[in-house]
């Protein structure tokens, strides 16, 4: 997991430096904004998957009973509000 992890940050970081470098040094607008584009959106679905694979592993810790939650009330009342 941690191996998919590291490639994919390493991945982003290689097209986040050629997106810097084309803009920086580019004649026209049209390349550097689709670069950006493409590298915000990627960004963005990439925060989707990990939260949402986060949610999942929260869901099941919960389910197999590692962790209880506790209702807002009860926290209000061990906080002594």
């Amino acid at each position: 997991m941690d191996a998919i992890v590291w490639s994919i940050a390493a991945t982003w970081t290689m097209f986040a430096m050629f997106s810097a470098v084309v803009v920086l040094n580019a004649d026209d607008a049209g390349v550097p904004i689709l670069l950006i584009l493409m590298l915000v959106a990627g960004a963005a679905l990439g925060l989707v998957v990990v939260l949402r694979a986060l949610l999942r592993q929260a869901a099941a810790v919960l389910k197999n009973g590692r962790a209880k939650a506790v209702h807002f009330s009860t926290w209000k009342r061990c906080a002594g509000s």
